[in-house]
């Protein structure tokens, strides 16, 4: 585990799987009884990077590098937000089939 943080009554995990040339970033969203609210995981085909320069924002917003150039920016939301599966992520992120999600993440160089 790379960073666990709490806002209101949810937990922000930062999980790392060191695999050689397929580094990923699991993130996850758990509620007040660790029951997993959302997730997605940062990764790239034979790519390699480390979780560095975690900056907390806001109590709802965070930024850290991870793969490549630039970084990436979550915000957690305070209610379900609507998403559409294999659209709404940007390159590299990968969530499980779903129309909601408690966080959003940008990726800017």
């Amino acid at each position: 585990m790379e960073v666990s943080l709490k806002a209101d009554n949810e937990w922000l995990f930062f999980l790392t799987h060191d695999i050689p040339f397929e580094e990923s970033l699991e993130i996850c969203v758990l509620g007040s009884n660790f029951e997993v609210l959302d997730r997605a995981t940062l990764m790239a085909p034979n790519a390699t990077g480390s979780f560095e320069d975690l900056q907390i924002l806001s109590e709802q917003r965070v930024r850290f590098r991870f793969l490549g150039k630039g970084f990436w920016e979550l915000e957690l939301l305070k209610t379900p937000g609507f998403r559409l599966p294999l659209m709404s992520e940007p390159l590299g992120v990968v969530r499980r089939i779903g129309f909601s999600r408690r966080f959003v993440l940008q990726h800017r160089i």
